[in-house]
């Protein structure tokens, strides 16, 4: 009878072993997601920090809420992972209403791009703030 015991606990570690090394091999690690995160973040930084155009800045924010979104998901899944039992589709949500509110400010967004040439005949930035003065 101990003998039995003893091999359904091993066959059990070892399922567990064989599912930790399923994890391990199928999907990428999370250290890739942040890194590309962050790439893709400091791009669109740059992007807003240095361009003068409005819908290059515009365009550079876009890929800012999309790294974000990309970390969101990438950080859900590996709880979904760590946790099987766990819900795991609040992260998915959130991405979903921000990827909502995205397309909200793209048409405001560029809504008031095309006011602005309409208006002045130009999407350069430094002229807007010339018109404060």
């Amino acid at each position: 009878v101990s003998q039995s015991r003893y091999l359904g606990q091993l066959s059990s570690v070892k399922k567990k072993l064989q599912y930790k090394n399923l994890i391990n091999t199928n999907f990428m690690d999370i250290k890739a997601f942040i890194i590309l995160s962050m790439a893709l973040f400091t791009i669109g930084m740059i992007g807003v920090l240095v361009r003068r155009n409005a819908i290059v800045i515009f365009m550079c924010i876009e890929l800012m809420l999309n790294a974000v979104n990309l970390l969101l998901v990438a950080f859900s899944k590996m709880h979904a992972l760590a946790h099987p039992m766990a819900n795991s589709a609040d992260a998915q949500i959130f991405v979903f209403f921000i990827m909502v509110v995205t397309a909200a400010e793209v048409s405001v967004g560029l809504a008031i791009i095309v006011m602005m040439y309409r208006n002045v005949h130009t999407i350069d930035v430094n002229f807007l703030n010339r018109l404060k003065h």
